[in-house]
């Protein structure tokens, strides 16, 4: 098994349509989210100022 592994700032940085990380994600074969940045995501999610987006 080989991959990389995913930090939230960059997911972050995707769903932003931000081209660096877009290109960084095109680059690889498979990405692998820890659970610990899973639970920083919904937590993000969950407080966000913005709920109606989750």
């Amino acid at each position: 098994m080989s991959g990389s592994v995913v930090d939230a700032n960059v997911i972050i940085k995707m769903l932003h349509n931000e081209k660096a990380a877009l290109e960084l994600l095109a680059k690889i074969d498979e990405a692998f989210i820890p659970v610990i940045v899973a639970g920083e995501l919904f937590y993000g999610a969950y407080k966000s100022s913005n709920p109606q987006k989750i």
